[in-house]
């Protein structure tokens, strides 16, 4: 990959070899469906929120969140971020089933904390993209909706661990979608890339543009098309002209 726009103020663009900002402003803008992930991919991760707010006292409280969260520790030492999807999955199974305590996300999550927890650009980044969007998210519904409600998503798919079979049964359900923009932070989003991809190759869609969100430029190993900081502002500059 190589740096079209220079890490300053952690803030940087780049982009897999022969691919120019021309060819990126044309995918993004042409794209007829936006998928993409929503924690650390649009803003600061809610599920995390929701899993650490006020642990302290929950640590007192509850033995079972006592549990989880040395599990959650012990793993997260162990595997890194390949340990979160295991985790947040079991974190939704043992505190988040009953619909009250669903519920409860909309107390936690408010308009405030929804808007402040988006990382910088990511509202104008949309702005330049009319194709409808839709939120593919191993996080539950009450937490998604009140994000793609923001942007006017026309869809979400909560709880998705497989994304890979997502995306392979999505590209069969809506083949009238053939300009993909995919948007993710992980490998998991990876896979949908890679489907996508193997699409295009058997002529079942005609593109698809992929952007990694990193917190750091260049230091993870991954397959996309483009690399943006967390900070969305490079890409959006680049959306300008």
């Amino acid at each position: 990959m190589y740096f079209i726009t220079p890490p300053k103020n952690k803030v940087w663009v780049a982009a897999r070899d022969g691919l120019t900002r021309y060819n990126i402003e044309q995918s993004v803008k042409q794209a007829d469906i936006c998928i993409s992930d929503l924690d650390e991919t649009d803003c600061h991760s809610p599920s995390k929120y929701v899993a650490f707010d006020h642990w302290p006292q929950r640590m007192l409280k509850e033995k079972s969140y006592r549990l989880w969260l040395l599990d959650a520790v012990q793993q997260r030492l162990r595997s890194g971020r390949n340990a979160e999807s295991a985790l947040w999955k079991k974190y939704v199974q043992t505190f988040l089933q009953r619909p009250e305590e669903r519920k409860e996300i909309e107390k936690m999550i408010t308009p405030d904390v929804v808007l402040n927890s988006f990382y910088p650009g990511v509202t104008q980044f949309y702005s330049y993209i009319s194709a409808p969007k839709c939120y593919v998210t191993k996080t539950i519904l009450e937490i998604a909706a009140l994000y793609a409600e923001m942007f006017g998503f026309w869809a979400i798919f909560p709880e998705i661990t497989d994304k890979q079979t997502f995306m392979e049964a999505f590209v069969q359900r809506y083949p009238q979608f053939q300009q993909y923009l995919v948007r993710g932070d992980s490998s998991d989003d990876q896979d949908m890339v890679d489907v996508l991809r193997s699409c295009q190759r058997q002529q079942k869609i005609k593109s698809v543009l992929s952007i990694y969100v990193a917190p750091a430029p260049l230091q993870k190993h991954h397959n996309f098309d483009v690399e943006t900081s967390r900070d969305h502002s490079g890409l959006v500059e680049l959306l300008k002209e």
